[in-house]
């Protein structure tokens, strides 16, 4: 299938999400109207408490055309993960971007949502992604928390039915990036064992 423009719109929609939130961060600090937002998403600890998911938004009609410009779609062997357990799922490798893994975790483009219609996954990406006004209140209506230590125990250890899913090579793995090759960062990244061990849920 060849991307229409409708497609390469809901791409250059998501990859402007940042400059555009930062500029209107910007915007904010010359702009005394929004500085009570500005004063409040600073103090919001909602990021580190699981965020604020509406699903509303992951069913955007946007991000299946986000989907099919690449296109994006999740093989599953018909395994099951279990509603009353919480899961720590690994993945790799990170890419310049994981739009992949966006694709499938936080919207429901694909077939994920189907396929574990009772699991709520919490894709993890960096920290100061949540300071940025507007970004960080797609990035949690989206399911995104961010990766420290604080914000996936606490998915890990509130209800069931939640899947954590982390790219442990990090930024540093998206740097190390040739045609061809897919590079694994692991070294002196293996805090995401002790935590899985510690709060006893399944690391996939």
């Amino acid at each position: 299938m060849i991307p229409g423009p409708h497609h390469v719109f809901a791409v250059a929609f998501w990859m402007a999400m940042m400059p555009l939130s930062i500029l209107f961060q910007l915007v904010t600090l010359f702009c005394p109207l929004l500085w009570p937002y500005w004063l409040w998403a600073k103090r919001d600890s909602a990021p580190e408490a699981g965020g604020r998911r509406y699903p509303f938004v992951q069913n955007w009609i946007i991000w299946r055309w986000f989907r099919d410009y690449f296109p994006i779609s999740i093989v599953s062997d018909s395994v099951q993960l279990d509603a009353q357990k919480n899961y720590f799922l690994i993945a790799h490798p990170h890419g310049i971007l994981p739009l992949g893994l966006f694709g499938n975790f936080c919207t429901t483009a694909t077939k994920t949502s189907s396929l574990f219609p009772s699991i709520k996954f919490h894709l993890c990406t960096l920290q100061s992604n949540f300071s940025i006004p507007f970004l960080r209140e797609l990035l949690m209506a989206l399911g995104c928390i961010p990766v420290t230590e604080t914000s996936i125990r606490y998915v890990l250890s509130h209800g069931k039915g939640n899947a954590v899913v982390d790219v442990v090579g990090g930024s540093a793995e998206s740097l190390d990036q040739q045609p061809g090759t897919a590079r694994l960062t692991l070294n002196k990244r293996t805090g995401f064992l002790r935590i899985a061990l510690e709060e006893g849920v399944d690391l996939v």
